[in-house]
């Protein structure tokens, strides 16, 4: 009679278990490998010249971005490092490094937003405009704009803002004035010929630096009437002399005559305010202050005042009908005047067949027309 086995001890069991579960992963690791494919004799050999003919392999490197060490800067102070960069040599970097293009472009975007005149501007795609190009054409417009004003013309006699050869690495420049002097319009204090330029100081101010001492008053723009000039300085002060006889000046002097100096005009009502912009016509004189109001004086035989009568006036008057707008830019004529808002609107008034208006019963207009 057989013997019933012998029964396993516990941990002999364990073991036989833990054997079996190997040999079950063993299987299906077998079963989830991929063959590899043997290659062919002749594959071997074609293999075997091309590794012993071929050139060592070489190690990819990435083309530079020319940014030398800019690009290692953090970001915050290339930014810094670029706002000190001209329109010009923004465009330098970026045509020359594609690492600064994005920079570029946000730098270019930020500054247009910040020019008042340049609101709305956008660049033109179908020309393939960017924003650098655009700063660098409203930059362009704004130097065009100050050296516009920098000379000027009058009947016989110019006034322009020069640098001397002394100062041209200051960059300092000074009043200038040259032609017929009849009417004491070069404001040289006679009233002689100048057949060249000839240095006109109009004036001393105390010194913002040194309050003890006194400066030259520096003069930021010049106009020129017929035979009269008016000039105004950085602080918005307005400075006019020549021919005063119908009130151009704006002295409030009825009597003044000829002025062969400097003398300031002052608005009527409003003797602090800055002026910022100055025009002269044949016999009247258009200016803009601070706040962007428009005042006239002189001549007023054609409406050319604005001043809702046909009667001179000796002191500076505010224009009426252009209430309510920001005037940004103003020119005068012999008998008539326009100006410019800031949202683009054109106002005239003066003499009717210069200005072009529809049909009216009068012939001259002493209130502004808006066109």
């Amino acid at each position: 009679m057989d013997k019933a086995p012998t029964p396993l001890r516990r941990s002999q069991r364990i073991i036989d278990r833990q054997e079996t579960k190997d040999r079950q992963r063993a299987l299906v690791a077998e079963t989830e490998q991929p063959p590899t494919k043997q290659p062919k004799k002749c594959q071997r050999k074609r293999h075997a010249i091309t590794a012993a003919h071929s050139p060592p392999h070489k190690k990819v490197r990435s083309v530079p971005m020319l940014s030398g060490y800019l690009e290692a800067l953090p970001q915050e102070l290339l930014d810094v490092v670029l706002e000190k960069c001209s329109a010009r040599q923004l465009a330098v970097l970026e045509t020359s490094c594609r690492y600064f293009r994005p920079l570029v472009e946000n730098i270019a975007q930020f500054r247009i937003k910040a020019i008042p005149r340049a609101k709305g501007l956008t660049p033109n795609t179908k020309t393939h405009e960017k924003y650098t190009s655009l700063l660098h054409f409203i930059l362009g417009q704004s130097a065009a704009a100050a050296q516009a004003t920098a000379i000027a013309f009058g009947a016989h006699h110019t006034a322009a803002l020069l640098i001397a050869n002394e100062d041209k690495v200051t960059g300092h420049h000074s009043l200038y004035t040259f032609g017929k002097g009849f009417y004491g319009q070069l404001g040289l204090g006679d009233y002689d010929n100048r057949p060249s330029p000839k240095h006109l100081c109009i004036g001393y101010q105390p010194s913002m630096d040194l309050l003890d001492m006194e400066e030259e008053i520096t003069p930021a723009v010049v106009a020129c009437g017929s035979n009269y000039t008016a000039s105004i300085t950085r602080r918005g002060q307005l400075l006019t002399w020549g021919l005063g006889s119908r009130g151009e000046l704006g002295h409030d002097l009825p009597n003044s005559g000829e002025v062969p100096i400097p003398m300031r005009a002052y608005l009527a009502s409003r003797p602090t305010v800055r002026i910022v912009s100055v025009a002269c016509g044949g016999n009247h004189t258009l200016a803009i202050s601070e706040q962007g109001c428009v005042w006239s004086c002189g001549r007023n035989n054609d409406g050319q005042l604005g001043t809702s009568s046909f009667a001179d006036s000796f002191s500076l008057q505010r224009v009426s009908g252009i209430r309510g707008q920001r005037v940004v830019s103003c020119a005068a004529g012999v008998s008539h005047s326009m100006a410019l808002a800031s949202d683009g609107s054109l106002y005239t008034w003066g003499r009717q067949v210069q200005l072009k208006h529809q049909i009216c019963m009068l012939q001259c207009f002493a209130v502004c027309k808006h066109l």
